[in-house]
Order: structure tokens, then sequence, then C-alpha cells
């Protein structure tokens, strides 16, 4: 009986030994499976407009930009340039041209990507990337903390 009850006793301390161990083991192994999407490439131009002037879901006193961007892709960082187009209904001033002064990609989500201009307006873009199309909303700032304009926009990647 002594030695059944050794026996017992030995099995209870191994067990209470290694289920932190195997339980960490488990759990460690469990956050590490996770499947991280990797970063969409959109690498390129992509066309599209800006929504700014949209007062109603109507469509009354709607206007668009015609805009540009043109990604440069490290992985998930993203760099460039913007444009929108002379000759469009208040192009923020007279920014025509900005960089794109970071940003990235999380899988189709892009995320934070600012485009600095000249005259230090920054706009900050949103959205989701397919390999063909995207939307998403912006938002400017004059003097870094002021919004100046905040809506939407969709681009189309050029030759699709």
């Amino acid at each position: 009986m002594k030695q059944l009850a050794t026996r017992l006793w030995d099995a209870t301390v191994g067990v209470r030994v290694l289920m932190p161990i195997v339980a960490s083991i488990l759990f460690l192994q469990a956050c590490s499976s996770g499947q991280v999407e990797p970063p969409l490439d959109v690498s390129g131009n992509w066309s599209g407009n800006m929504y700014p002037g949209c007062h109603s879901t109507t469509g009354i006193n709607c206007y668009d930009r015609l805009i540009t961007f043109n990604f440069v892709q490290q992985g998930s960082s993203l760099a460039g340039t913007y444009t929108c187009a002379r000759g469009n209904l208040g192009c923020l001033g007279e920014d025509h041209n900005g960089k794109i002064v970071g940003g990235r990609m999380d899988g189709i989500d892009l995320a934070d990507l600012r485009v600095a201009f000249p005259d230090s307006l920054n706009c900050l873009y949103q959205g989701q990337l397919s390999a063909t199309a995207g939307t998403g909303e912006y938002m400017c700032f004059a003097g870094g903390i002021r919004i100046i304009e905040e809506v939407s926009w969709q681009v189309k990647r050029s030759g699709q």
C-alpha cells in the first residue's frame, strides 16, 4: 500500500510540474500559428476620385477631384507621390502635388497613408485595396491639427 501511495504521489508531483510547461507550450504554439496576411503589393499608379463636396447622399451639391497615387512599396511600407489633376475644383488651394511620407499595407488594409504638401497641409488616408481597386476615407489638416476636409475616395489601378 505504501508503494502505491508513493507512486501516486510521484505522479501527482510530475503532473503539477509538467502541466504548466505543457500549457505554456500549447499557448505559445496557438499564438504563433495565427495567420497574418502578407501586405498586398500596391506598387504603381492608381487613379480615381475624391469627393470633398458631397453634402448629401443623393449627390446634390457634389463634386469630385481627379487624383493619382504612385505607390512605391517596400515590404509593407509605402512611399511615393500624389497628384490632384489641374483644373479640379479646389485641390486644397493650389496643392496639386504631394509626397507620400508614410503609410503601410496591412494585408488589404491601407493604414496611415500620409500625404504632405509644400505649404504644410497634409492628408491622412485609410481604406482597403484589392489587386485592382480601392476605397476609403481621408482627412486633411492645416497646421497639423485643424481638420479642413474629411470625406471619401476611390481609385483603380492604372491599366486595369
